[in-house]
């Protein structure tokens, strides 16, 4: 997945165009833009790239294009400036990668593993430790019992067991980790938490932990391709809608993206899935096939 703090600037100056291409005049807008600006270089930078691609792209008056058609082009443009090279990335870190659907394969260790659609792993192996650093997306992980051992790295989270079945995987901003059998501990910084069957932790920048628990069942329900949300935010299911769409869904608005979503969803139609989920929360999806899908209110 693309860096969680450049995907969340990418998002943040999105929304400020969007809304200050409707309103141009609007001074909370321009308020808004000026102290996001003011934030650092970073934000300076993302800004910077995606108004050159604005620019570059946008139709103005032109005979037979709308806004929307703009607002897809410009997004497109972004996504390729800031998110083009990470499957050249990925290609040449992973070890074990999965396409569109998920795919089943066995470690260095034995132990097995369910790679979700779109996702990537490390296999960091060594004799005295069983570990794996996940790069991208979503994985299963059947562990067998043993002395050493297993690790699995996501971003910042690490799970550590001795044998167990549990998913950890990357979601929007942060990491989700959920207990199937058996218990893990998870470590961010200085924090730990120890996890049992049904329990699940999500990990954001913003929210920090969320410990939740559910029916053990559910846990990487992808597997039986269905999408379980109990509570995700629109973000986090968009994220795992993203892993079986070619192209990159974009979120515009944080407090759309953060919505609390209940409900099961079929992942054998992720399109369709996003477009139910948009109407639900009021908002509205544009997409140029296999490039950029756009939610926004």
């Amino acid at each position: 997945m693309p860096d969680p703090h450049e995907a969340k600037l990418i998002r943040e100056a999105t929304s400020i165009l969007l809304r200050l291409r409707d309103a141009p005049d609007d001074e909370a807008l321009q308020r808004e833009r000026d102290d996001f600006l003011r934030r650092g270089q970073a934000e300076k930078e993302t800004y910077t790239k995606l108004l050159q691609a604005w620019q570059a792209t946008d139709p103005g008056d032109e005979p037979g294009l709308g806004k929307a058609t703009g607002i897809l082009a410009a997004a497109c443009l972004a996504i390729i400036l800031f998110w083009s090279f990470e499957p050249v990335r990925i290609f040449l870190l992973a070890d074990i990668s999965s396409d569109l659907e998920p795919s089943h394969t066995q470690l260095d260790s034995r132990d097995r593993v369910t790679l979700d659609a779109s996702s990537a792993l490390i296999d960091n192996t060594v004799e005295n430790t069983r570990k794996v650093t996940l790069l991208r997306g979503a994985a299963f992980f059947d562990v067998a019992p043993g002395q050493r051992p297993f690790v699995v790295s996501v971003g910042d989270i690490h799970v550590e067991v001795l044998g167990t079945s549990f998913e950890a995987g990357y979601l929007d901003d942060g990491a989700i980790v959920t207990v199937a059998e058996g218990a893990v501990r998870v470590f961010h910084d200085d924090r730990s938490w120890q996890l049992g069957p049904g329990d699940r932790l999500l990990w954001s920048e913003a929210a920090g932990a969320v410990l939740t628990n559910v029916d053990s069942r559910e846990t990487a329900s992808w597997r039986r391709g269905l999408l379980i949300a109990n509570g995700m935010s629109l973000a986090q299911i968009a994220d795992i809608l993203d892993r079986r769409l070619p192209g990159n869904i974009l979120i515009v608005g944080d407090a759309l993206g953060q919505t609390p979503i209940v409900g099961t969803f079929d992942l054998s139609d992720p399109l369709w899935s996003l477009q139910t989920l948009a109407e639900l929360e009021g908002a509205r999806v544009f997409s140029i096939p296999s490039v950029v899908t756009i939610v926004r209110p």
